[in-house]
């Protein structure tokens, strides 16, 4: 079980176009008043994470990352840049492994209650059914 925007979910077990949607989104949510950089919203699921993912999310990259930026005014502000992940196209699965096309948002959730749109790109979610791990992402844009 884990905490996803206010909800607990539980994605063993689930198809995967729900495993990738939230994963994704949490990977892709970041906060940047209590994160040091967008690696540490990838290392919050490192547990669930395979393959060149789970490289990535397993140690902080040396050297850190270049904050995108937007960070230390969002980190001022105490804004969210949140994550919407919709399956966006055929999922195709063979044998224990699944891809998923995706379709990113994100938003700029303020403190006032405003939100600005941030960006939007989309990806290809490789799944390999081991628990409900995510495998590897490509980003297409």
């Amino acid at each position: 079980m884990r905490r996803v925007c206010g909800f607990t979910t539980d994605p063993v077990g689930t198809d995967p176009i729900d495993v990738a949607t939230v994963f994704m989104a949490d990977v892709f949510t970041r906060q940047p008043a209590v994160q040091d950089s967008t690696w540490n919203a990838l290392h919050t699921q490192a547990g669930h994470l395979t393959g060149p993912m789970a490289t990535a999310a397993a140690q902080a990259p040396s050297p850190a990352p270049k904050p995108i930026s937007e960070w230390a005014a969002g980190a001022r502000s105490g804004d969210t840049l949140t994550a919407m992940v919709r399956a966006d196209g055929d999922t195709t699965v063979n044998g224990d492994t699944a891809t998923v096309p995706v379709t990113f948002a994100q938003t700029v959730q303020h403190q006032s209650g405003q939100a600005t749109p941030y960006t939007t790109y989309t990806a290809t979610i490789t799944l390999q059914d081991a628990a409900g791990e995510v495998e590897s992402q490509q980003l297409l844009h």
